[in-house]
């Protein structure tokens, strides 16, 4: 197969990657990584899928995506964390499971404590702060 076959096919894969995670198709996600995708996979801006599985709210995509040892202290192009995607969307289960699998909780500019406040998310603020 020559080179440019397999830049086409390589972006095909990665993008049908991002789509099912970002439809929380787990059973193709799983297909793909058990295929050797790479769980830190990330798009153009660097979201990774872990990022984009916690801004959707999908527990048991993220649940996997742990399991599998993705990065929960990756930070995308402009410095946005799996957490802080969860903390905008109030999705409180989702930031306790990465919470547990030790997320940073405060850093340098906005914390995942602002992304609730800004998101008017009280009960994922009042989780942060417990």
């Amino acid at each position: 197969m020559a080179l440019s076959a397999c830049i086409v096919q390589a972006q095909g894969l990665l993008e049908d990657l991002l789509q099912a995670v970002t439809k929380n198709d787990l059973r193709t996600v799983q297909e793909q990584i058990n295929r050797g995708m790479a769980v830190d996979t990330s798009d153009s801006v660097g979201n990774t899928l872990l990022m984009l599985a916690s801004r959707a709210g999908h527990q048991d995509m993220v649940k996997f995506l742990l399991d599998r040892k993705a990065s929960v202290r990756q930070r995308n192009a402009t410095g946005d964390t799996a957490l802080m995607f969860a903390a905008l969307g109030g999705n409180l289960e989702v930031m306790r499971l990465l919470v547990a699998q030790g997320a940073q909780l405060d850093h340098d500019g906005w914390a995942p404590l602002h992304y609730c406040a800004w998101g008017d998310e009280l009960e994922a603020c009042q989780y942060l702060i417990d």
